[in-house]
């Protein structure tokens, strides 16, 4: 995945427990429009991807709150 002139490399989770990961977007201006979406794993690229999508739906928006949520899936032992 390129970012302009620069090499992004992407950061592999370690992680062997289920999770539940949600990413968002809120617009502090119209909190109605929140953004949820529901990915396998959160990394770069599925942030670079969702972060992506937020500009075509509101290209003109210039700040944002993105955020992540993260439960461990309950019984499960690492």
């Amino acid at each position: 995945m390129k970012a302009g002139k620069h090499q992004v490399k992407v950061a592999e989770t370690t992680g062997s427990r289920p999770r539940l990961n949600r990413l968002g977007a809120l617009n502090l201006h119209r909190i109605e429009d929140t953004v949820l979406r529901e990915d396998p794993g959160i990394n770069a690229e599925n942030i670079a991807y969702f972060v992506g999508a937020r500009r075509e739906t509101d290209p003109l928006s210039q700040k944002n709150l993105l955020f992540w949520i993260m439960r461990v899936t309950p019984g499960q032992n690492a």
